[in-house]
């Protein structure tokens, strides 16, 4: 182990958040273009925390922790599909290590391998350097600046049928009544502001007295082009976090598992070990198998009520209450491998009006906008004025491969040019966010007059917008 902390040699489980192409695969569907991956996000956790859940052959040693004991004894009476072993892991994994790694693949892999696809678990070994395998980097989930060593790994597929089980094992089952825990909280929003966080979402959602009722994601990654805009991030996260800690009862809603989205709760959890924190609140987030997902279930399980919204495809679905459609997008059959299982494809969106004056403030995350249902993108095209939250920072976003060559078409439009907005925060590096082609799509579908959050094209950087819909 090296660092601050690390992965010592030894077996881990993996599971795919992101794989992003080298420059070779920025030009889709080009004749003969082989589509190298430069880098792949994985969670990672020690299999010995796994394997006794999922491997038959494993048997009891007597060291093993009461948690996991119990958790073998409630599954085996009751069964993984059971809401008794739903409370027994999250008490069993919630202070189990999880970190968030950045492979480096030595070989060239073609993106076509479902191998490597978002939402895939796989097994990753560290190894000696003697073996020369790929190399890459842990860090953990509530800082992305606390990094291991570089290690040599290598990185293997299950055996059929492995994949799947460990997926129902942290599956956490669906609670469906999200509609009612909207209420007075959806009511009453009407201010909406976006603060920059670098690399990451942080939108705070207000009443008409400016007082904070919620929030959509809490996602930040400072690094950047400059230490001005990094320290600008930083001071901004801390004052978030501030904000958090002094602000029970507070509605949170999750777009998508990446860590840009959500890693301020797991840096509050971090300071406050979540006794107090969302105390009386609410959590509504979208169903996946990411083991962190689970780990933030278990944070505030006897604290606040959490929401996990379903998969429903085809076309998503909506929750409405009052002035608020929360969005669930489902653009792909989940059941499906590959690019259908793109957190873009299956996250929350949430799409907020001030009917008497027809103003609107759509809050995308990084979902696809072809997803997003047709009567919030009508709202759009007849408001008076209109904000959008640029989907995936301002930058490329995942489309599914036969879709790439028509990204334009799946942009809403605003025809308000005079008076629209497109907004998003991205630190000029990480993950090569903004995308000036894709802002220029933006603006080219009535999105004129964009307030950019950070930009290396035309606008000044602006640190705290304030969104007021009444």
């Amino acid at each position: 182990m090296g660092g601050a902390f690390g992965l010592g040699k030894g077996s881990y489980l993996a599971y795919t958040t992101r794989t992003i192409l080298d420059v070779s695969g920025k030009i889709p569907g080009a004749s003969g273009s082989f589509r190298h991956i430069g880098t792949i996000e994985l969670e990672v956790m020690p299999w010995e925390f796994v394997q006794p859940l999922v491997d038959d052959s494993y048997r009891l040693t007597g060291n093993e922790s009461p948690e996991l004991v119990n958790a073998l004894d409630v599954m085996r009476c009751h069964g993984m599909d059971s809401d008794e072993f739903n409370r027994a892991k999250l008490d069993y994994f919630g202070e189990k290590p999880l970190f968030m790694f950045q492979w480096h693949p030595y070989g060239r892999y073609d993106v076509s391998m479902g191998f490597f696809s978002p939402g895939v678990f796989l097994r990753l070994d560290v190894i000696d350097p003697a073996f020369g395998a790929d190399v890459g980097y842990a860090s953990s989930l509530h800082d992305d600046d606390d990094v291991s060593d570089v290690v040599n790994v290598k990185v293997s597929p299950f055996k059929p049928g492995m994949s799947e089980l460990i997926s129902k094992l942290f599956r956490v089952a669906p609670s469906p009544d999200a509609d009612a825990s909207l209420g007075y909280f959806a009511k009453n929003i009407r201010a909406v502001r976006i603060q920059y966080v670098g690399a990451g979402l942080c939108a705070g959602l207000y009443d008409d007295g400016d007082a904070l009722m919620g929030f959509f994601d809490l996602g930040c990654i400072p690094g950047g082009v400059s230490a001005g805009l990094r320290d600008a991030a930083i001071r901004n996260r801390d004052a978030i976090i501030q904000l958090l800690r002094t602000s029970p009862g507070l509605t949170v809603v999750i777009s998508h598992w990446h860590n840009d989205h959500v890693n301020l709760i797991h840096a509050l959890h971090k300071i406050d070990s979540g006794a107090e924190l969302f105390k009386n609140g609410i959590l509504i987030v979208p169903d996946s198998d990411a083991p962190s997902k689970l780990k933030v279930q278990s944070y505030f399980k006897t604290t606040a009520t959490i929401h996990t919204i379903a998969h429903s495809f085809p076309g998503g679905g909506t929750h409405v209450s009052a002035n608020v459609v929360l969005g669930k997008v489902d653009a792909y059959d989940i059941a499906k491998n590959g690019m259908n299982r793109h957190p873009h494809h299956h996250g929350l969106y949430m799409h907020i009006t001030h009917h008497p004056s027809k103003t609107y403030a759509l809050l995308a995350g990084d979902c696809t906008y072809s997803g997003i249902q047709k009567p919030v993108l009508d709202d759009i095209q007849n408001g008076s004025r209109c904000w959008l939250q640029a989907s995936h920072h301002g930058g490329d976003y995942a489309l599914a491969p036969e879709s790439q060559t028509d990204r334009r078409l799946k942009i809403p439009k605003c025809p308000t040019i005079s008076k629209s907005s497109a907004i998003y925060s991205a630190n000029g590096l990480t993950y090569g966010h903004p995308d000036s082609d894709v802002m220029i799509q933006h603006i080219g579908r009535g999105w004129g007059g964009a307030c950019i959050l950070y930009s290396r094209i035309t606008y000044p950087t602006i640190l705290d917008y304030h969104m007021k819909l009444y």
